[in-house]
């Protein structure tokens, strides 16, 4: 008997991977919903079902493989792919002992097939709900609300554990609003957004959070409006990938030529408080490595709480390669870019301007690499193994499982 074969009708397939794609949503927005608690501070608290909800969320991990295995049919390409995917991911998890980079990745795995604007509405309706009971459970003072030094100054997390997390949460959510808004944007989205981003500075002094959702709202409003012209353009395609190497490129930059006696640096690294002294700092004391190290990060929590000083590694660019290793790192540079240029061929203006807008996004904060604020990637992975067609229209050859079968 062949392991694989085409089985002589495709129902059968069509209805296992309509299956397959529905129990991907399930676990999906289950992820989402223990992600919002994970980030209350809440998740401080020594509770028992505090620990509980991790054990979950790790069995609903176990599941996203299964759902993998039964997510036949594959191309050649992806059951090439896929796997080196997943491997690179573990093998970073082992290395760094932080799991994130593997999450993401078999997130993106898990998610073949899915329709993208169903699972960007779902993300939106969970995250926006979450947001939404946090900010009201602290105002009740249910949830605690922390208090973090910065400058001498007591900045207020907002029932979050830190203000770049409640902000990293609003500007998923501002990218969210506008992906699915896309086709009916209008000046209201516009002054709303920039309204409510106001007020979110008003309350935690979040710099990132500000300037991040007004570059949205100005961002994505200016490119529907000049679409036509950008795909009608060809030498736009070229200069797609050109935006997130442009980042990696002032990343590196920072990484490699810091000098914390230099006027020029010092006020440049003011402005992104202190994230290029921190990632200079850490590529200096301990280099890189194939699989990812365990570097001993200091958050400002525990900065506070011992007295230390902090060492934090926000920069998405330098943290694929820092933290989870070359290789695995070098994985993310290749996929991102190529995200991009798919939906540049795909003609799906929503998912490229959001993924453009998060290369600026990833120079000060990690959340690029995280799976769930990162949806416009899962989005745009959609596209780079589609097994609809190959080159020139030509179908591409599906491997079937014996489930698969009449």
């Amino acid at each position: 008997m062949r392991l694989f074969s085409r089985p002589a009708g495709e129902a059968p397939a069509r209805r296992a991977e309509s299956f397959s794609n529905r129990f991907f949503m399930v676990l999906f927005s289950l992820l989402v919903g223990i992600h919002c608690v994970n980030c209350t501070s809440w998740s401080y608290s020594e509770q028992i079902w505090i620990d509980l909800l991790h054990l979950f969320q790790l069995a609903l991990y176990m599941l996203l493989l299964v759902k993998i295995v039964i997510s036949f049919p594959y191309t050649i390409a992806q059951l090439v792919v896929f796997p080196v995917l997943i491997a690179l991911g573990a093998l970073s998890y082992l290395g760094s002992r932080d799991y994130d980079l593997l999450v993401l990745l078999v997130l993106l795995v898990a998610s073949k097939g899915s329709d993208p604007r169903a699972l960007v509405k779902r993300y939106f309706i969970i995250k926006a709900v979450g947001f939404v009971l946090t900010l009201l459970l602290c105002l009740l003072g249910i949830l605690p609300n922390l208090h973090f030094l910065s400058g001498g100054v007591s900045y207020s997390a907002a029932g979050f554990t830190h203000r770049n997390v409640l902000g990293a949460n609003a500007t998923a959510l501002c990218l969210a609003w506008f992906y699915l808004r896309y086709d009916r944007l209008s000046v209201l989205d516009l002054v709303a957004w920039l309204a409510l981003d106001a007020g979110l500075f008003l309350l935690v002094h979040s710099r990132t959070t500000l300037g991040m959702i007004a570059l949205i709202c100005v961002g994505v409003f200016l490119f529907r409006k000049g679409e036509g012209l950008v795909f009608r353009t060809r030498w736009v395609r070229r200069a797609v990938p050109l935006i997130f190497f442009g980042m990696l490129a002032v990343s590196l930059w920072w990484m490699l030529f810091y000098d914390g006696t230099s006027a020029f640096w010092t006020w440049l690294d003011g402005i992104f408080t202190n994230r290029i002294r921190f990632a200079s700092q850490c590529f200096e004391e301990y280099g890189l490595s194939l699989f990812g190290q365990d570097l001993p990060f200091v958050s400002t929590r525990e900065s506070m709480a011992e007295g230390v000083d902090s060492l934090i590694l926000d920069n998405a660019y330098l943290r694929a390669i820092l933290v989870y290793g070359l290789l695995p790192g070098l994985a993310f540079y290749a996929l991102y870019p190529i995200a991009m240029l798919k939906c540049y061929d795909n003609r799906d203006g929503a998912a490229l301007i959001c993924l453009a807008l998060f290369c600026v996004f990833g120079l000060s904060e990690r959340y690029m690499l995280d799976a769930y604020y990162q949806f416009p990637l899962i989005v745009g992975f959609q596209y780079i193994f589609s097994r609809e067609s190959g080159k020139n229209g030509k179908a591409l050859r599906r491997i079937y499982a014996p489930w698969a079968r009449r």
